[in-house]
């Protein structure tokens, strides 16, 4: 992965393309800076890694994949070399991972989780064709929400904070872009409270997380399943409901949080589909109501209403200034 930034910002490391005999040496001394680990294949074949790693404020994210078996040991070298005592939630993408630490082993496959410390000693073996995120954090982080951090345990997948969490994680990875440090502490915070939950938050913390964390997440969620169906003209909250399981009052109170409500929140989302389509010179052939279709609009008079309210200009008028601009 390059220079780690907190801007969320990937930092790349690939074995490929590397002799053989190079790359255990070569993903240690990459890593180093980062998290120390002697690599060793499992099955003898050369082993062919690649990792992604983002950062954010307290709060690091990597991606790693590995098409053949691999062995990645943290010995008391490692830990003296890199002095990082972070807490490590692994979850296998796909494939799985076995792990053992202070005479405890744990696996995971998909769905699923492994709990390190980067303080001790540990093993970690990744199967082939693996894909696996790691989620780290300072402990102090967890300690005030969680009762007990313990090495080497598995974490059963299922559950609603494990759901929560890797479609939290999935969304922010592909989106990839989170420019303002308002914003990275935030979202910082709601994978650090996802992570509290999926390790077992009780209590008073375990409240404060829910009222905080899974709602930034489901929230999340729940508008890219709308971002997903926009041209899908019967949008409506009961589906967008049934398919996050969730009641259409909640969905209704999420969005009452920010200041709006489900409806006026699918008709910006549409508008500004709307414009993005008929501001694309690559779309000019298509007429102003297949256009408003796309985006969601089965009567073509309201669209044309609130597309001029919105924008103050008609969808005529943006077609054009897009071709004036596009001839220049």
């Amino acid at each position: 992965m390059g220079a780690l930034q907190l801007n969320f910002g990937p930092a790349r490391v690939s074995s490929d393309g590397l002799p053989p005999a190079k790359r255990p040496s070569f993903w240690r001394e990459a890593l180093g800076p980062h998290v120390a680990f002697d690599m060793e294949p499992l099955d003898g074949k050369p082993f062919r890694c690649k990792a992604t790693i983002r950062a954010l404020p307290g709060l690091k994210v990597s991606l790693i994949g590995s098409s053949t078996g691999v062995a990645a040991r943290r010995t008391q070298e490692c830990i003296a070399t890199d002095g990082n005592d972070d807490f490590v939630l692994l979850i296998p993408v796909t494939g799985s991972v076995t792990a053992s630490q202070l005479g405890r082993k744990a696996g995971a496959a998909e769905g699923g989780g492994i709990t390190l410390l980067n303080a001790d000693p540990s093993l970690m073996r990744y199967m082939p064709a693996v894909q696996c995120l790691a989620v780290c954090m300072p402990p102090a982080v967890l300690m005030p929400l969680v009762p007990s951090i313990e090495a080497a345990r598995a974490i059963p997948g299922g559950s609603d904070a494990m759901r929560l969490l890797t479609g939290y994680l999935r969304l922010v990875w592909e989106d990839g872009r989170i420019e303002s440090a308002e914003m990275r502490r935030a979202v910082s915070h709601h994978i650090q409270d996802l992570v509290a939950l999926v390790v077992g938050a009780t209590g008073d913390a375990r409240e404060c997380i829910e009222a905080r964390g899974m709602r930034a997440a489901r929230l999340k969620a729940i508008k890219a399943d709308i971002l997903d169906r926009l041209d899908h003209p019967g949008l409506g909250v009961a589906a967008v409901a049934a398919r996050n399981g969730v009641s259409p009052r909640y969905i209704q109170l999420l969005f009452e949080g920010e200041g709006t409500t489900f409806t006026q929140f699918v008709l910006r989302q549409r508008l500004a589909r709307a414009r993005r389509l008929l501001s694309d010179p690559r779309l000019t052939d298509r007429t102003i109501s297949l256009l408003a279709t796309q985006a969601g609009f089965d009567d073509i008079s309201y669209f044309n209403r609130c597309f001029r309210k919105a924008f103050g200009a008609t969808p005529s008028d943006i077609r054009e200034m897009a071709r004036r601009q596009n001839v220049k």
